[in-house]
């Protein structure tokens, strides 16, 4: 894979999760596998990435967190 198929696929997720945001105030890792088909592991991967650029926060706790999109 390339690297513009990494880059695709970011904007996949981050379009899949601007949808789900519309009709959901938070989200857990069981969401974010469903909504993406991602093992657990790529799934956390993404979710670190999301959070560190900002875009996700985790409002729970380490072992059970609960995400909500963070606004710009």
């Amino acid at each position: 894979r390339g690297l513009g198929d990494v880059y695709k696929r970011q904007e996949e997720i981050d379009k899949r999760l601007e949808k789900f945001f519309t009709t959901h105030d938070f989200m857990t890792k069981g969401d974010f596998y469903s909504l993406t088909g991602m093992t657990r592991t790529t799934a956390t991967r993404h979710i670190r990435r999301l959070c560190d650029e900002g875009k996700l926060e985790n409002k729970g706790l380490q072992k059970q967190p609960i995400y909500v999109q963070k606004k710009a």
